[in-house]
């Protein structure tokens, strides 16, 4: 269940910074 976590909050992450990427 922990890793679960871990990978939808490294999904979120990357999903984050690539919207901000795109908006830069």
């Amino acid at each position: 269940m922990q890793r679960v976590r871990w990978v939808q909050q490294t999904h979120c992450k990357i999903r984050s910074a690539d919207a901000a990427h795109s908006s830069l």
